[in-house]
């Protein structure tokens, strides 16, 4: 594990954001919401866009005190996630490709996510979007290396 201090918010966020664009060319959002009415915990939800097929997706999202709490914990989270997939150290996520159609827009596309279960994977793929708008091909649980 890597371990990181930020700045401030903004430095947190544009390093988790090359993390994400040097993995998968994807841009990155970033989702503040506070938990208590004292403002004193944060939820952030990081939600990507892909440029190729148009559209946004939940990749993670976690709880800290503060902003940079929250962003702390997020790059921790996503600069091992491929790790601990690939060796199997934390069994409670897995790999998983989505093949899905929008409508009225031709071609199939591939989404790659990591959780805990189908349940899971199908709330970040569904994230912000109209589930009529659309199909689902397939959902496949990716084999371990």
């Amino acid at each position: 594990m890597e371990d990181i201090a930020f700045k401030n918010i903004y430095e947190g966020e544009y390093m988790i954001s090359k993390l994400i664009t040097k993995d998968n060319g994807c841009y990155s959002h970033f989702h503040y919401e506070s938990l208590y009415s004292g403002g004193t915990n944060l939820r952030l939800q990081l939600i990507t866009y892909n440029p190729i097929h148009e559209t946004h997706f939940l990749l993670h999202q976690t709880d800290g005190v503060n902003g940079e709490d929250a962003l702390k914990k997020m790059y921790d989270h996503i600069y091992n996630i491929k790790e601990l997939l690939t060796a199997r150290k934390d069994v409670r996520f897995n790999s998983y490709t989505i093949e899905w159609m929008k409508a009225g827009v031709p071609g199939t596309n591939h989404s790659h996510f990591y959780g805990t279960s189908v349940d899971e994977i199908m709330k970040k793929f569904y994230y912000g979007k109209r589930k009529e708008s659309y199909t689902i091909l397939s959902v496949r649980l990716n084999a371990t290396t």
